[in-house]
């Protein structure tokens, strides 16, 4: 469709990345980029502070599809060290927490992933590319959801991934 390959191609460009993938929702978003790197058996680790729905994806929904998940206090750089194991597929946190409004050190948490050879997702949803923009800050994938301030108004619902260029998949 031409009229989302403009709105995934602006939407790379604001990020500055490789390429986005536009999806129905904000959850499609998290849930097809979750799905697409962890399966039974994997794990991934998650900021504490979450947006409600997001957080009952991570709580309820993946054990159903065997994924275990741990959360962490994103600003407890140990406890996310820790927490990464072999079968970890991702590191996920918000750039403004939901309903905490804390602000996780996205370059420090980048430096434990990138040590860790785990790619870092961070959902900037409130922050928009205009205010935030985490591959900057060492980010390797971003998630919006769409609905809230990129779209202005929330009358249309959607979603974007966009691959920030940063990670190397082929490990």
């Amino acid at each position: 469709n031409p009229t989302v390959a403009a709105f995934e191609a602006r939407v790379t460009a604001l990020e500055e990345g490789l390429g986005s993938v536009a999806v129905s929702s904000g959850m499609a978003a998290i849930s097809s980029l979750t799905l697409a790197l962890a399966g039974s058996g994997d794990d991934i680790v998650v900021g504490s502070s979450l947006f409600g729905g997001t957080y009952s994806l991570f709580r309820h929904t993946l054990v159903r599809y065997g994924i275990g998940v741990r959360f962490v206090d994103p600003s407890d750089l140990d406890a996310l060290r820790d927490a990464i194991r072999d079968t970890t597929k991702l590191v996920f946190v918000e750039t403004i927490g939901n309903p905490k409004l804390d602000v996780p050190d996205v370059a420090a948490l980048a430096a434990v992933t990138r040590e860790r050879g785990v790619p870092l997702v961070v959902d900037s949803t409130v922050t928009t590319p205009f205010l935030v923009q985490p591959k900057r800050l060492g980010a390797d994938l971003i998630v919006h959801s769409t609905s809230k301030f990129i779209n202005g108004h929330g009358n249309a619902i959607g979603g974007v991934i966009v691959d920030a260029g940063t990670f190397d998949w082929s490990s």
